[in-house]
């Protein structure tokens, strides 16, 4: 898809979404995977056959099978090392070591190490393209993209920096602001597009849909569903409490969103095309980490030292 050069104000249609009286509450979860530490952080494969835990006390990234449940490799990282984790289009497991400062693939399922490289510029913040092409970093204001293949770099000066993701083709880059998106050429730097919020609360989560064709970010309060190339926000949905966490699934248009409440915390679960909110899962402590499944069969949500699965009904 081609991103025509343009600036866009987002028009909101509000969905008003109650938990009680519109939400089952799921039971207690169909399984308990543990790796005997605190889980910081989850990936999940392009085709959904893999999720991958990262145990922080223990240094390890665990990968298992979603057919099963059962592990199907163990990586050992060095000891305190903090990572961005991350499946790759191919299938390779990406870690990106912060303090260490390299990039590195692995192959699953036999977890063998096939690359392992300094990372060389500055950074707060990196984000990998699934393609493996492009390495984004954030440092003192600046946005700064490599292309791993050829070395080629661009840069270019942002505002007040909420975060920042690539399209899953790689071909764009989503930079979010205070209260602007922009949308970046991920191969030349040339600023295609800008999104403007007429909310005053600040963009947080940006995720895409595997097309590029549907945004979603969340403001305290509620998720915002926007298509592109119109700008026009679909729909935005009130989640009744303040939204800290953001999981879409990737082949399906459900969603899952962590919203803590009057002093309680709750998944809360539905489709994002029209708005309706279909599960709930109570929760005692803010979550890590949230997952859908490709085809949102099952909800992985990290909760101190294990990840709980929950099948989602069909």
């Amino acid at each position: 898809m081609s991103y025509p050069a343009r600036t866009w104000f987002f028009a909101p249609l509000l969905v008003m979404l109650s938990v009680t009286t519109q939400a089952a509450e799921l039971g207690d979860p169909d399984r308990r995977l543990s790796t005997g530490g605190y889980i910081r952080a989850m990936a999940v494969s392009p085709d959904g056959k893999y999720l991958a835990s990262w145990d922080l006390d223990n240094s390890i990234v665990q990968v298992w099978s979603t057919a099963d449940w059962k592990p199907v490799v163990r990586i050992k990282l060095p000891k305190g090392e903090p990572i961005r984790l991350k499946f790759l289009g191919d299938g390779r497991l990406f870690t990106g070591l912060l303090k260490a400062k390299r990039l590195q693939f692995w192959s699953v399922p036999d977890g063998k190490k096939v690359f392992d490289e300094p990372i060389v510029d500055p950074f707060r913040i990196i984000m990998l393209a699934e393609t493996g092409e492009s390495l984004a970093s954030y440092h003192k204001g600046n946005v700064r993209v490599r292309n791993l293949k050829t070395n080629h770099t661009w840069d270019t000066t942002v505002g007040r920096f909420n975060g920042f993701r690539f399209t899953p083709d790689g071909k764009y880059l989503n930079v979010v602001g205070y209260l602007t998106l922009r949308v970046y050429d991920a191969k030349t730097g040339k600023e295609l597009s800008r999104f403007k919020s007429e909310h005053r609360n600040g963009m947080r989560g940006l995720r895409t849909t595997p097309d590029g064709k549907t945004f979603f970010y969340h403001m305290v309060r509620s998720l915002y569903v926007v298509n592109y190339p119109t700008g026009r926000t679909k729909r935005e949905i009130h989640a009744g409490g303040t939204i800290l966490k953001l999981a879409i699934a990737r082949n399906a248009s459900q969603f899952a969103a962590f919203v803590f409440f009057d002093n309680k915390g709750s998944i809360q679960m539905g489709d994002w095309r029209n708005g309706k909110l279909t599960h709930h899962v109570p929760l005692s402590r803010d979550p890590a980490d949230i997952r859908l499944g490709n085809d949102a069969r099952w909800l992985a949500v990290t909760q101190s030292r294990a990840v709980l699965i929950w099948n989602l009904p069909k």
